[in-house]
């Protein structure tokens, strides 16, 4: 996870079904993170939970194809 990654990076991640993520970091400081919470990320709804105080924020999205391509488990996967 990062703000940013560069696009053969982030397209190479994808292919290889691992599951790359981008945010904001406004969006990410909603999170109220302290060292040891426990986080979920659902890749469906681009929601990021914080376990221990209940905040949420919002991932950038996967495109459908990126989707697509992650859950059939990479490029080379049928």
């Amino acid at each position: 996870m990062g703000e940013s990654h560069g696009a053969i990076y982030e397209r190479n991640a994808i292919n290889a079904a691992l599951p790359i993520l981008t945010y904001d970091a406004e969006e990410l400081n909603k999170l109220d993170l302290k060292d040891g919470d426990k986080i979920t990320v659902n890749l469906e709804t681009s929601e990021i939970i914080n376990e221990k105080n209940g905040k949420t924020a919002t991932l950038n999205p996967f495109s459908i194809v990126q989707m697509e391509i992650y859950k059939r488990g990479g490029l080379l996967n049928k």
